[in-house]
């Protein structure tokens, strides 16, 4: 599935960034959405919300996340749903599907790489192997500014790992280990609320490439539909080529302020 398009230029410095999980929660749910974005930054920054250890640390972490995110526009209901003071393990799946939007490899190595060697039966996954896989941005291409050095790479590939594992898809050290997850119901209403937003066809959505964030497959996504249809939580029905898809709420955004529907 492609990821990248013809005016994508890849960086390592969103996986350099990390995971950023708490400290994304922490800005989200002080988030004021009567002053602006850097209104809102500048705040965070004098009053040090996320506890950062060193003023440069947290220099460098509202910089990332004003890269990362755009709490007024796509990314409002990521910040509603943190101010409605979800825990972590509710939050963190919806956090990583913004995430994947954001930063083009962490979708690609899910999606393109992680998803069909899970699938294929790989259990374990080592800095070697993802490198191995991205050796072409070493070479000369539209994608990179210049090709990458080895160290580079190599950054990149345990870069990668650990971001993938604190969002709980994986663990262990520098081997990793892929571990049985689960997508909790409202998440996966997030996400089927998104992709409906997105102008996803009813038809099309069962085989979204978002699937692949969570290491579902199309057959996983098409049983939990029969289900939530089941406990009338969503209205699904398929007669051939033909799928009627009805969801919960209108829209993501009036979907996160309803939570839990």
């Amino acid at each position: 599935m492609k990821v990248f398009s013809s005016t994508s230029r890849i960086t390592c410095s969103g996986v350099n960034r990390g995971a950023l999980v708490q400290e994304t929660y922490a800005v989200f749910r002080s988030w004021d959405f009567t002053c602006s974005k850097q209104a809102n930054f500048d705040r965070i920054r004098e009053t040090n919300t996320i506890n950062a250890p060193s003023a440069n640390g947290l220099k460098a972490v509202l910089k990332d996340l004003s890269i990362r995110f755009d709490p007024e526009g796509i990314d409002k209901p990521l910040v509603v749903l943190a101010q409605h003071e979800l825990s972590l393990d509710l939050w963190r799946p919806e956090l990583l599907w913004h995430l994947a939007h954001s930063e083009h490899l962490v979708m690609d190595f899910l999606s393109n790489w992680l998803y069909p060697r899970i699938h294929d039966g790989h259990v374990q996954f080592t800095p070697a192997e993802v490198s191995a896989g991205y050796r072409w941005l070493m070479e000369p291409s539209k994608l990179v500014k210049k090709p990458w050095s080895e160290t580079t790479l190599q950054g990149l590939s345990s870069g990668l790992l650990r971001m993938v594992s604190a969002f709980g898809l994986l663990e262990g050290k520098t081997i990793k280990r892929a571990v049985p997850y689960h997508l909790a119901e409202p998440c996966f209403l997030y996400v089927l609320q998104a992709l409906q937003e997105r102008g996803v066809s009813s038809n099309k959505i069962v085989e979204a490439e978002d699937w692949r964030i969570f290491l579902l497959s199309p057959q996983d996504v098409h049983q939990e539909l029969l289900r939530l249809h089941q406990y009338r939580k969503v209205v699904y029905q398929t007669a051939g080529s033909l799928v009627e898809l009805r969801l919960p709420a209108s829209d993501l955004l009036t979907y996160a302020k309803g939570w839990p529907l």
